[in-house]
């Protein structure tokens, strides 16, 4: 063959679409044929009757396939967009429950120093303990010294009561 020449195959690959129309809609090939002539004139020159006779089967054969192909392609090309819609959806809702999470934190600093602030009655929680420092960390008051070059630190509880602050230092004296 020569390279400016079409194959009969390429030829009706090329233009598919238009032959499987015309196949189907004639009672035979030959009146197929006779209808292709009219509509692609250069059918003619590219191929003879009994070669396209013959290449119809694979062309249907190959059209079906392709058809095939072609509805897998846009079933994924619709999976796809379902899943950045839902990949998408999917980082609202993220953004919402942060958003969520830390108004939440929020508010359970706020109850836990309503709650405490509460929980000290008549006495007020002072600055300092028998020399130890007075801190309350969320939710736990706690006591702190420096003691040879080193912090220490100890745990009072959720509630302030200066009773228990005092028992729980002596208790350390005596241990340390």
């Amino acid at each position: 063959m020569k390279n400016n020449k079409v194959s009969p195959l390429e030829f009706m690959m090329a233009n598919r679409k238009i032959i499987i129309k015309a196949v189907q809609n004639e009672q035979n090939h030959l009146q197929a044929w006779n209808v292709l002539k009219k509509e692609l004139p250069d059918m003619k020159k590219v191929t003879k009757y009994n070669t396209f006779k013959s290449y119809i089967k694979i062309l249907l054969i190959v059209d079906k396939e392709l058809e095939e192909k072609e509805q897998l392609k846009e079933e994924l090309e619709r999976n796809e967009l379902t899943n950045k819609q839902l990949i998408q959806e999917n980082e609202s809702i993220k953004a919402k429950l942060k958003t969520l999470v830390q108004k939440n934190s929020s508010l359970k600093k706020e109850t836990l120093l309503k709650k405490n602030k509460g929980n000290t009655g008549n006495e007020k929680m002072p600055k300092q303990v028998h020399g130890w420092g007075v801190q309350f960390k969320t939710p736990y008051y706690r006591l702190f010294k420096k003691i040879n070059g080193k912090v220490k630190w100890i745990h009072v509880g959720r509630n302030w009561d200066q009773n228990v602050a005092i028992g729980k230092i002596t208790n350390f004296n005596e241990k340390g």
